[in-house]
């Protein structure tokens, strides 16, 4: 198991809210085709490290989050 840091992002399956009303989007940390390390969250592509803290924590199956999207 992989050791979870704020300052590296795992690439895998979350989910995200931006504040704790919203809905829940999916979303992935991935490598892009050029290798740079890139996030997903519903329809945009957002920088994994700013957004790490608040996806660490909600990890999901690969097949709920490629539903949601």
């Amino acid at each position: 198991m992989a050791v979870i840091s704020a300052d590296n992002p795992l690439k895998g399956w979350y989910k995200y809210r931006r504040h704790k009303d919203a809905k829940w989007e999916p979303a992935c940390i991935f490598d892009s085709e050029d290798g740079r390390l890139v996030c997903r969250i519903g329809d945009r592509m957002v920088d994994p490290h700013e957004h790490w803290t608040f996806l660490a924590g909600n990890k999901v199956e690969k097949d709920a989050a490629k539903i949601a999207f």
